[in-house]
């Protein structure tokens, strides 16, 4: 398979953060409408990916090493804001190797698998999923 790598934004110099323009954006938009699957860590890229119907791997374990839980990636997952993605089944949570090759394959084999949990998911964290946001935002304001 082909594995693509991508980190859009310019950085900023005395952040972590990156600045996205919007460019990025639809880079973004059309990589997730394209894409097969998504693995990610710790963000808010999963409800991205799930927006967009993409069957969506988390990462929650440290590569070949082991460490301890308050340095781990696993710890992010139990935070209370994370509660709800995990528990969603909208996603697949992959705590070591075995998990994550596990979760690989069922999406590719089957990339409906999970398909009504990612649009609640969406639909909860979105609000309305119609394209319309911009238009209900001008709307508030006036």
């Amino acid at each position: 398979g082909r594995f693509i790598f991508d980190r859009p934004g310019a950085s900023f110099k005395t952040h972590k953060n990156a600045e996205l323009s919007l460019d990025d954006d639809k880079r973004l938009a059309e990589t997730l409408l394209k894409c097969d699957l998504v693995v990610s860590g710790p963000s808010t890229m999963a409800i991205d990916a799930a927006f967009f119907d993409k069957s969506v791997v988390l990462v929650a374990f440290d590569g070949f090493e082991k460490r301890p839980y308050l340095q781990s990636v696993s710890r992010y997952y139990d935070y209370e804001h994370w509660r709800p993605v995990v528990e969603s089944g909208a996603v697949k949570l992959a705590r070591n190797q075995e998990e994550f090759a596990t979760s690989v394959d069922a999406y590719v084999k089957n990339p409906a698998l999970d398909k009504e949990a990612r649009r609640k998911l969406s639909e909860k964290f979105c609000y309305k999923i119609d394209g319309k946001s911009t238009e209900r935002l001008w709307k508030s304001i006036l």
